[in-house]
């Protein structure tokens, strides 16, 4: 059978929408799954935000505003966690809050966490692996059913509740401190405790707090008698970060930062009543739809930097991975522009396709 172009397109232009949307899904799935990543320039207003926190000393402070609820999590929380790694990475301490959405409580809570974990793992990978080599260690795991990356998870959350002597977390295994005792591994952490991220000490997050501007110009007198205690009701004296006689934390005059990533209008909220009226630098990552409102702002000087939507997340990753290379791996950031990219591509081919096609099967003769 002679191949015919009118026949292909007729054929084409008459196939059930189904099998595109299935194809679309693919193209923006898979990246997503799997090691797909693209290159990106990173924009101007993401290099300024960079710069500054590369210009902060070791032991600084800044201060993340999680204004943003659920639904826009995909574009957000990769650019917190990226900033926070960044922070964690310089030594810069980290404090989280949620003023505008009481239902980023958690979301903050899971960046923040997230990226110590991921930090304290770096620190401490070869001691793991060297507990990995220990026969008690094989038969706990093989009798869990557990990997290798559930046993090390396991393990940092008892390391780190040892030193921010956190109970639950130790209660919660046990069975596996009670092994790590017994063979002397507990007691090699102790070398570790000046390194590894640990909750007071190198971040604090106050979880949703509810009175926004109030609590933002409270927090420009004192934190502390402000917001009392942390996320989990634990009373801010009890931390280093707000009770050290030599870097305590009292008002913004302590913090070298503020970083709202925002879904709303919290943005003109932080410019206003912090950067206006207490002097203290501002940066933003908002979401794509958003972008545009805030130029102004970095023109003005207004906002030090701006983190433009999932684009933005991308970008402050490859720049973690300049500055990283060696631990610093693609986010969530660099996977979602990759579906972008793909998804836009087969967009774009689509189009060209039904134009080809039309054109083709309007004259009525085969090409």
């Amino acid at each position: 059978m002679k191949f015919s172009w009118h026949n292909f397109f007729t054929w084409l232009t008459n196939i059930d929408r189904r099998w595109i949307y299935l194809l679309m899904a693919i193209v923006v799935v898979l990246p997503l799954f799997f090691s797909f990543s693209v290159k990106v320039k990173p924009a101007k207003t993401v290099n300024m935000l960079y710069d500054f926190m590369e210009n902060l000393e070791p032991g600084n402070t800044i201060l993340i505003g999680f204004d943003y609820s659920p639904d826009s999590l995909a574009e957000l929380n990769p650019m917190g966690k990226a900033v926070v790694y960044h922070a964690f990475k310089r030594g810069i301490r980290v404090m989280g809050i949620a003023l505008a959405w009481p239902s980023a409580a958690g979301l903050g809570l899971d960046v923040i966490q997230s990226q110590a974990f991921k930090i304290n793992l770096e620190i401490m990978d070869e001691k793991l692996k060297e507990i990995d080599a220990l026969d008690e260690i094989k038969k706990y795991k093989a009798d869990k059913e557990l990997t290798d990356d559930e046993v090390h998870f396991r393990i940092m959350k008892l390391a780190v509740g040892i030193f921010e002597r956190n109970q639950d977390d130790i209660d919660l295994f046990s069975d596996l401190m009670e092994i790590l005792r017994a063979t002397g591994a507990a007691d090699e952490f102790e070398p570790f405790k000046a390194d590894l991220i640990l909750s007071g000490v190198d971040y604090t997050y106050f979880g949703y707090k509810p009175g926004y501007v109030s609590i933002m110009l409270g927090m420009g007198k004192d934190m502390v008698s402000t917001l009392n205690t942390d996320y989990r009701g634990i009373s801010l004296m009890q931390y280093e970060m707000f009770n050290s006689n030599t870097n305590k934390i009292k008002n913004y005059e302590d913090v070298s930062l503020v970083v709202d990533l925002a879904a709303g209008g919290s943005v003109g909220a932080w410019v206003v009543y912090v950067n206006t009226k207490f002097g203290r630098p501002v940066a933003a990552g908002v979401t794509a739809v958003m972008a545009a409102d805030y130029y102004p702002f970095i023109q003005s000087g207004q906002l030090i930097g701006l983190l433009n939507g999932m684009r933005g997340a991308a970008d402050y990753e490859t720049l973690n991975m300049r500055h990283f290379p060696d631990t610093a791996k693609p986010g969530k950031g660099l996977g979602g522009m990759a579906s972008q990219t793909w998804a836009h591509i087969m967009i774009l081919l689509f189009i060209l396709l039904g134009n080809i096609g039309y054109f083709i099967t309007k004259k009525g003769g085969e090409a």
